[in-house]
């Protein structure tokens, strides 16, 4: 959540392209720190 200053995103593995796009598209939409 862009509300905390921490928080985790927790996804199951992505079965297939499209899911896997839109999780890296959430991830840069919050800006979070991917390390």
């Amino acid at each position: 959540s862009w509300l905390r200053e921490r928080a985790y995103v927790v996804t199951q593995s992505v079965r297939n392209k499209q899911a896997s796009n839109e999780f890296w598209r959430c991830v840069w939409e919050i800006g979070a720190n991917v390390s």
